[in-house]
C-alpha cells in the first residue's frame, strides 16, 4: 500500500486446523436450528483477538509492529483449551456468538493489557473500556433478526470441547473488507518467551 493510505490491523493468536474443523461442525449444527439468522465467521478466519487496532496510516504500521515486539516480552508461551459456547451480551439476548477458553491465560492477558496500554500511549488506538475476555468469535446475529431458538442451542453446546492451543506466538493481521467477508493477512509474527515460533523475518 502507498504512503498516506490506511489499513485495518489487529493482534491475534491463531488456532490450529483441528479446532477449525471442530468449529465448522458446530456452526453447521447451530445453523440448522437458526437458518439465515447468523452471519458466520469463516473457519479459516477463526482467531483469538488480543487487541483490535483499527485503521492506521500505512507509514504507522512499523510503529505498531514495534509495539507488538515490546508487548511480546511481557508474556510467555502457554497452552489453553477452546471450550464451551455462549453469546454477548448474554445467551438470552445474543448479538455475538463466541467460543470460550480456559486454562493458562495469564500470559495472554498480560500481552493484551500491554498492547492496549502501548497503543493508547502512542495514539494509535483507543484504550479498551472493558476487561480482556479471551474468546473466539463464531458469528454475529444479523441485525433485526429474531433468534428465539438460539438460547437453547447455545446451552446445548455450553460444555463442548474443541481442542487445545499451544500459543508460542501471536500475529499482527491486516484485515481487508470484501463484499463476501473480510480477508486476513499476517503482517508480522511475534514469538513469546519460552516458545519455538520465530518472529517473521528471523
Amino acid at each position: 500500500m502507498a504512503k498516506g493510505e490506511k489499513c485495518r490491523l489487529f493482534f491475534a493468536v491463531e488456532v490450529p486446523e483441528d479446532i477449525r474443523r471442530a468449529v465448522y461442525r458446530v456452526q453447521e449444527d447451530l445453523a440448522r436450528g437458526v437458518r439465515n439468522v447468523i452471519k458466520w465467521v469463516e473457519p479459516a478466519n477463526l482467531h483469538l483477538t488480543l487487541k483490535f487496532v483499527g485503521e492506521v496510516l500505512e507509514e504507522q504500521v512499523v510503529d505498531v509492529v514495534a509495539i507488538g515486539r515490546r508487548a511480546a516480552q511481557v508474556g510467555a508461551a502457554c497452552e489453553f483449551a477452546v471450550a464451551g459456547a455462549g453469546a454477548f451480551p448474554n445467551a438470552h439476548r445474543p448479538r455475538v456468538i463466541w467460543l470460550g477458553t480456559r486454562g493458562d491465560l495469564a500470559s495472554l492477558q498480560a500481552v493484551a493489557t500491554e498492547l492496549d496500554h502501548l497503543l493508547a500511549e502512542e495514539g494509535l488506538a483507543e484504550r479498551e473500556d472493558k476487561p480482556f475476555t479471551p474468546h473466539l468469535t463464531l458469528g454475529r446475529v444479523r441485525r433485526g433478526k429474531p433468534a428465539p431458538d438460539l438460547t437453547a442451542l447455545l446451552e446445548s453446546h455450553a460444555g463442548a470441547e474443541f481442542g487445545e492451543v499451544r500459543a508460542d506466538s501471536f500475529v499482527l493481521m491486516r484485515s481487508y473488507l470484501r463484499p463476501a467477508g473480510p480477508v486476513y493477512e499476517v503482517a508480522d509474527r511475534f514469538g513469546l518467551p519460552g516458545g519455538t515460533s520465530p518472529r517473521q523475518g528471523e
